[in-house]
């Protein structure tokens, strides 16, 4: 009895006693804002919305039947005014990328997401991982008393059980990153294009998602090798089935395995332009392998002692010259 007990005592030690309230969190919500909050900026109303003679062609938008578009936070002051919410989603999502006092911008950090899914006809995928993900730490930012998300929290000052609920819904997090890439491998193998290796051709010839000006030229003649269109198509496939063993790899490799899924959504927003997918996909890759209870440190001192090294460098060079 005493080893049974001694057991599942150092189970929750290893699996559910870390501080969660480090900045790891933080980062990846104020990333996820970010992305948000850059795509409202940039784009109009008629992007989100397109209307014709005054009424939008999101047919959803018109059935005032269903709850969840009453309380849309697009249509809080009608149709006719999407502008006005689109700036007061902007200064909220402002707030959110600030940090300011989580406890208080969490749920309206969920609700402008989850508004945007189903007000927007220009969504790509990272919107829906986005609004899941805050959805799930809204439990945990309900009970969080710091004034920024920027902030560490001492672990020693949060209450025994309060920490082995949030560690608990932290966990949930990481299994729904895990399922988002384990289904994304697994579920290719039943689409005829990803088995026989020719996706990747259609996706980036696609009239939707299609090569960006930028990369088409480069890529254009790379497309006509079959060989390397295989094998860039399983590529994709093998890279996002390793992504999902984040969930059990070693922890020392977990740092290298994120900066790589980081490095492959950065290429996939250059190739074909999935703007808001890279954001919401690189901060659910780094709550999935960043540990979690070892902050993310931004040393001015280090910058600033670099760049002085730096301009040391260049004007000893010029002396020796």
């Amino acid at each position: 009895m005493h080893k049974i007990v001694n057991s599942t005592y150092s189970f929750i030690d290893i699996h559910f006693n870390h501080n969660i309230y480090t900045n790891v969190l933080g980062v990846c919500r104020s990333i996820m804002a970010l992305g948000l909050l850059l795509t409202l900026i940039l784009n109009s109303v008629d992007v989100f919305s397109p209307t014709i003679n005054g009424r939008p062609t999101n047919t959803f938008l018109l059935e005032n039947n269903v709850w969840i578009i009453k309380y849309n936070f697009f249509l809080l002051f009608g149709l006719n005014n999407i502008f006005y919410a689109k700036c007061l989603a902007i200064a909220i999502l402002l707030l959110i990328v600030s940090g300011i006092y989580p406890r208080y911008t969490c749920i309206l950090d969920w609700w402008i997401h989850y508004s945007f899914i189903n007000f927007s006809m220009s969504i790509d995928g990272g919107d829906q991982i986005a609004s899941n993900i805050i959805l799930l730490m809204i439990p945990i930012y309900l009970l969080d008393g710091r004034r920024s998300h920027w902030n560490n929290l001492d672990q020693k000052a949060i209450p025994s059980l309060k920490n082995l609920f949030v560690n608990f819904i932290y966990k949930l997090i990481r299994i729904q990153v895990f399922i988002i890439y384990f289904h994304a491998a697994i579920g290719k193998f039943a689409v005829t294009e990803w088995a026989d290796g020719t996706a990747i051709y259609y996706w980036f010839n696609n009239t939707f998602f299609k090569m960006s000006d930028f990369s088409a030229p480069i890529l254009s003649h790379i497309l006509t090798n079959g060989m390397v269109v295989s094998l860039i198509t399983w590529g994709v496939i093998l890279f996002e089935l390793v992504l999902s063993l984040g969930l059990v790899i070693d922890k020392k490799y977990r740092k290298t395995l994120m900066y790589a899924g980081i490095l492959f959504h950065f290429l996939i927003m250059i190739i074909i332009g999935l703007f808001g997918f890279f954001f919401a996909a690189s901060a659910a890759i780094i709550i999935f392998l960043w540990p979690i209870d070892e902050p993310m440190i931004f040393n001015k001192l280090k910058i600033v002692r670099y760049v002085k090294e730096k301009i040391q460098a260049i004007k000893t060079s010029k002396v020796y010259a």
